[in-house]
This record gives structure tokens, sequence and C-alpha cells, in this order.
């Protein structure tokens, strides 16, 4: 988030509307990771074996 300038952050942080970004932290979507790798084709050449 960008705030238009350091006056508009403070009063940002010191009025109610961070009271929505006080709660409780929620627990990780996923505590383990796997590596997914996928290879992506931009363009395929015909070959002269392919006649």
């Amino acid at each position: 988030t960008q705030w238009e300038s350091e006056e508009a952050f403070q009063a940002w942080a010191s009025g109610p509307a961070i009271a929505a970004h006080a709660g409780e932290r929620a627990n990780p979507v996923s505590t383990g990771a796997s590596l997914l790798e996928f290879e992506v084709v931009l363009a395929v050449a015909r070959t002269d074996s392919q006649a």
C-alpha cells in the first residue's frame, strides 16, 4: 500500500481504520512446500522429418 504522503499514513495509523488490521493472525494456509514445474512452449518449428 502506498499513501499520498507521510501525513496520510500517520492519519491512517492513528485512526480507527487500523483496527481492521489488529486482529489475530490467521493460521498459514499450508506448512509444507512442493515444487511444481511447467515447461512453456512459445513456438514450435516444423522439421524435415515431420513432412
